[in-house]
Order: structure tokens, then sequence, then C-alpha cells
């Protein structure tokens, strides 16, 4: 990005041919955008999720038998798990609402 910003900086404009830039996202339909972000967002919070849930199986199997660690690892374990019901219902709502759009704007 850098790279492009210089000749822009120094008032070289002529080095760069602006019409041959191509990011990729002007072929892109803005529903597919939208689609692709939010496909981003939900995946990555289901990583952290998931991630939630190991460590707390993780401090469940080192606790060593402490009734505070074990009740600390099912609370992590169970927002965990509420955790993924809300990221899948949210992908499933944004789904629906996707489609139906993209049902009603069709040409």
């Amino acid at each position: 990005m850098v790279v492009l910003a210089v000749p822009v900086l120094v008032g070289a404009q002529d080095i760069v041919d602006w019409d041959k830039v191509d990011v990729g996202l002007s072929r892109r339909d803005l529903i597919e955008v939208v689609n692709a972000v939010i496909r981003i967002v939900l995946s990555f919070l289901g990583i952290i999720a998931v991630v939630i849930i190991l460590i707390g199986g993780f401090n469940w199997m080192t606790s060593g038998g402490s009734q505070e660690k074990i009740d600390g690892a099912r609370k992590a374990i169970s927002a965990g798990a509420i955790g993924l019901v809300i990221i899948f219902t949210a992908y499933a709502i944004a789904y629906f609402v996707i489609e139906q759009l993209a049902s009603v704007t069709a040409e």
C-alpha cells in the first residue's frame, strides 16, 4: 500500500496508471461482500468460543479436585457453549436476512 502511495506523495501521479489498479472488490456484489465479512467475523468468534471451552476443559482436568477451580472451569465451558449457540443463531439470522434481501433486490 505504501508503494502505491509514494508517487502521490512526491507528485508523480503519472507513474502509476490508476485505471489498471484493481483491488478485487469492484467485481463482487455488495451482498457477497457483506456475506463474506459476516462469515469471517462469526468464524473468528466461533474459534474464540471453542478456545474458551478448551481452556475450561484444561482447567477442569488440572484442578486437582479443588471445587473452586472446577466451578470456574464449568462456568468457562458453559459460557463457551452459550457463545457457540449465540454464534450459530446469529449466522442463521444473518443468512436468512441476506438471502431475503438478495431475492427482493434481484433483477
